[in-house]
């Protein structure tokens, strides 16, 4: 399976708070989510908001579920 994480209104935390911080939050969404993946999965980043995420080895259900844990 193949998900998109779009990060929302990161550009407000770029405004308020610089590109550093953002940059800054995007990695650690980036290791929570990998908390969360199987040794067979991979996350990488895709653009400034995007990550792509694929379950080699996760049933839909599963997807279904990490899907929910990471909104």
């Amino acid at each position: 399976a193949l998900l998109l994480v779009s990060i929302d209104n990161l550009a407000m935390i770029v405004s308020g708070y610089g590109h550093d911080l953002s940059e800054s939050v995007m990695q650690e969404l980036q290791h929570q989510i990998r908390e969360l993946l199987g040794p067979s999965d991979c996350i990488q980043r895709l653009q400034r908001d995007q990550f792509g995420i694929i379950l080699a080895e996760t049933s839909p259900s599963g997807t279904e579920t990490l899907a929910l844990q990471i909104s």
